[in-house]
C-alpha cells in the first residue's frame, strides 16, 4: 500500500513537468480561501460553493506561496492516479489482471483531460476506490476514514457514508463512536463556514446555478450514459449479468453503487433543484470501468472454454489467450484512437499555464500587488475574479466587475479575447472607457488599466 501511494504521488508530481497547467475557476477560489483560513481571515462574500477538503488542502499548501496552485494540481492528479491504481486492483481482485487492464484503459481514455485540469472529483473517486479496497482487505476503519474524506469533496457521498456507518454500527462495535462522530462532523464542516459568514444557504444557491448544468433528471441520466461509449456499457452489463449468475457479491454491490450514485443525483435534482454536471457522475464512470473490465474478462473465459477443451489445457491456455486477444484486438486500438485525440485536446491544458503566468507578469509590471492594492478597487471579469484575487492577495469579494474610479482593471485585452477563447478557455473581459482607465502595463493577453489617485500615480 505504501508503494502504491508513493508511486501515485511521484506520478502526480512528474506530470507537472510533462503536462503543466493552471487551476480552473473553482480551484482558484479554494486557493484564496485556503490562504485566508491559514490566516484566520476567511471571507466567503463571493465565489463558488464551499468544499471542506479542497480548502483544507489549500490551507496546508498556502505557506508555499506561488507554488500552491501547481501543488494543488499535483494533489488532484494524485487522486486520478489513485483511481487508476485501485480501479486496477479492484477489477483484478474480481476477475484477474485482464479485467484490471481494461478498467485502466477505459479510465485513461475518458477522463484524463478533466483530471489533469485539477478538478476535485478525480481525488474523490480515488478515495472512494481506495476505501472499497481497504474494506475488502478487512481494514474497516481505514475505509470509513477514506469515505469520510470523499464526503468532504461532494455531499452526494454522505448517503453512502451513512449506509456504511450503519453497517459498522451493527457489525463493528469498536468503530461505533468513530462512525457516529464522522457522520455528524461531515454536515458541520459543510455548513458551518457559510453559516458563520452570515448566509447558510450560499453554497446551496451556488450549486443550483452552475453554468452548463441542468436539473432535468432525464438529461442527467443521458449524461451518465454519454460518459462512456456503448461498448463499455455493454461490457459492464455483461459483467453484472455474469456476477449475478456467479453470485459474486462484490461485483453486484459495485453495480448497485453505480446505479445508486445516479439515483442520488436525480433525487437531488428533483427534491432540491441541484444541477447535474458530467463530472459529478465520475464515481459511476469509475465503477462502470471496473465492471467493464470484469465483463470482458469473464466473457472471454466463458467463450474460451470450448477452445480450452480442444487444446487439452482447460482454464489456462484458451482463457488467457482469448483474454489477451480481446484486449489487444478491441480495446487497445480504441484506446489509441482516443488518446490520439486527447493529445490535441490537452494542448489547451498546457496553454492555460502560460495564460495565468501572464497574469502574474502583468501584476509585476504594474508595480506589484502591494502597489496595485493601494490604487483602489480591483476590477476584473467574474470568470477570472478568483485568479485575480489570488495574484493580488485580496478576498474574492473585493474584485468587482463594474469599473469605477479610483481603481484598476485587470482584464484580457479585447483584441486578445478571440485568440484566448480558441486556445485556452472561455473568458470574459471588462468593458470600459479607455480614456478614464489608461493602460499602464500588459503581459501577453493581459493588460492593466488604472485610474488611481493623483498622488499614487505620481509615486509610480
Amino acid at each position: 500500500m505504501r508503494w502504491i501511494v508513493a508511486g501515485c504521488a511521484a506520478g502526480a508530481l512528474l506530470s507537472l513537468l510533462f503536462l503543466p497547467s493552471a487551476p480552473l475557476h473553482d480551484q482558484w477560489a479554494w486557493l484564496v480561501w485556503g490562504r485566508e483560513v491559514a490566516h484566520l481571515q476567511l471571507d466567503l462574500g463571493a465565489g463558488p460553493a464551499w468544499k471542506p477538503l479542497p480548502v483544507t488542502i489549500t490551507a496546508l499548501l498556502s505557506p508555499l506561496g506561488d507554488a500552491a496552485p501547481e501543488l494543488w494540481l499535483a494533489v488532484a492528479r494524485f487522486g486520478g492516479f489513485l483511481a487508476l491504481a485501485f480501479g486496477f486492483r479492484l477489477a483484478a481482485r474480481i476477475a484477474g489482471w485482464p479485467a484490471g487492464a481494461v478498467a485502466v484503459i477505459v479510465l485513461l481514455s475518458t477522463w484524463l483531460l478533466s483530471v489533469s485540469l485539477g478538478i476535485a472529483e478525480g481525488l474523490m473517486v480515488g478515495l472512494l476506490l481506495w476505501a472499497i479496497d481497504r474494506h475488502l482487505d478487512g481494514h474497516r476503519g481505514h475505509a470509513l476514514l477514506l469515505a469520510f474524506a470523499a464526503t468532504l469533496i461532494r455531499p452526494e457521498v454522505w448517503p453512502f457514508l451513512a449506509l456504511y456507518a450503519g453497517v459498522l454500527l451493527l457489525r463493528e462495535p469498536r468503530l461505533r463512536v468513530g462512525a457516529i462522530v464522522l457522520l455528524v462532523l461531515a454536515p458541520v464542516l459543510w455548513l458551518a463556514p457559510d453559516l458563520l459568514s452570515g448566509d447558510a444557504m450560499r453554497s446551496s444557491q451556488q450549486a443550483q446555478g452552475i453554468a452548463g448544468s441542468t436539473a432535468d433528471p432525464g438529461v442527467i441520466v443521458r449524461r451518465a450514459l454519454a460518459l462512456l461509449p456503448w461498448p463499455v456499457h455493454l461490457a459492464a452489463l455483461a459483467g453484472v449479468v455474469e456476477a449475478v449468475r456467479r453470485r459474486h457479491p462484490t461485483a453486484v454491490l459495485l453495480a448497485a453503487a453505480a446505479a445508486g450514485w445516479v439515483a442520488v443525483e436525480v433525487g437531488l435534482s428533483l427534491v432540491a433543484g441541484y444541477q447535474g454536471v458530467a463530472r459529478f457522475l465520475y464515481p459511476t464512470l469509475a465503477l462502470e470501468a471496473v465492471l467493464a473490465g470484469v465483463g470482458v474478462a469473464w466473457t472471454t473465459q466463458v467463450l474460451a472454454r470450448p477452445l480450452s477443451a480442444r487444446v487439452g489445457r482447460p482454464r489456462i491456455t484458451g482463457a488467457r489467450a482469448l483474454s489477451v486477444g480481446a484486449i489487444a484486438v478491441v480495446l487497445v486500438p480504441l484506446a489509441a484512437w482516443r488518446l490520439e485525440r486527447l493529445s490535441s485536446e490537452l494542448a489547451p491544458t498546457t496553454a492555460r499555464a502560460g495564460f495565468y503566468a501572464q497574469l502574474g507578469d502583468a501584476v509585476e509590471r504594474a508595480g506589484g500587488a502591494e502597489r496595485l492594492r493601494g490604487c483602489g478597487v480591483p476590477f476584473s471579469s467574474t470568470a477570472q475574479a478568483p485568479a485575480v484575487a489570488w495574484k493580488l492577495d485580496v478576498p474574492i469579494a473585493r474584485v468587482r466587475s463594474r469599473a469605477r474610479s479610483p481603481g484598476f482593471v485587470l482584464r484580457v485585452a479585447p483584441d486578445q479575447r478571440a485568440r484566448i477563447e480558441s486556445s485556452v478557455l472561455p473568458v470574459q473581459t471588462v468593458t470600459l472607457r479607455a480614456a478614464r482607465f489608461p493602460r499602464t502595463a500588459n503581459a501577453g493577453a493581459w493588460e492593466v488599466r488604472e485610474s488611481c489617485s493623483g498622488q499614487l500615480a505620481q509615486r509610480r
